[in-house]
């Protein structure tokens, strides 16, 4: 990662994605934290992975994403408002995200490569309508996650 890369200054806004078709590419523990929150936002969510962890395999299950079982393709980012590379491979991650740009389309690694990304995730809560997010800019996700966990508690 360059100095330039280090920094990078984030922009928080709330995306309004309630209906809009959203796509995660991978299937396992990282990849189900994104599809919860995308669920959460009323997303429309499809997976695209070979495999899925159970969790995953049960929000399938319950028809609540949609999942092509199958390696990544180019063309699977074509219709998505927002993308997530959430797989454990480096270079697959890395094609979905140029995917993403040879298509204008907004894309979050959540690998070593995230600082390629359009944009980094906060840790979030929800409490009613209220939704509580700390970020550190993708440098220290721990720290945030442990500080979100803090507040949460007083919520």
């Amino acid at each position: 990662m360059t100095n330039e890369q280090l920094k990078q200054k984030g922009f928080p806004i709330n995306l309004l994605i309630e209906g809009k078709p959203c796509l995660v590419v991978g299937g396992g523990k990282v990849a189900l934290r994104k599809i919860e929150h995308l669920i959460a936002s009323g997303a429309e969510v499809a997976v695209v992975s070979p495999e899925v962890c159970d969790e995953v395999g049960g929000l399938i299950e319950q028809n609540r994403v949609t999942h092509t079982c199958r390696e990544f393709e180019e063309g699977d980012v074509k219709d998505a408002a927002l993308v997530f590379a959430a797989t454990n491979n480096r270079a697959v991650n890395r094609a979905v995200l140029a995917a993403c740009r040879e298509n204008g389309i907004i894309c979050s690694c959540v690998d070593g490569n995230w600082a390629q990304s359009d944009f980094t995730t906060p840790a979030i809560t929800r409490h009613g309508n209220l939704t509580l997010s700390v970020s550190t800019g993708g440098h220290a996700c721990r720290q945030a996650k442990l500080i979100k966990n803090s507040l949460a508690k007083h919520i």
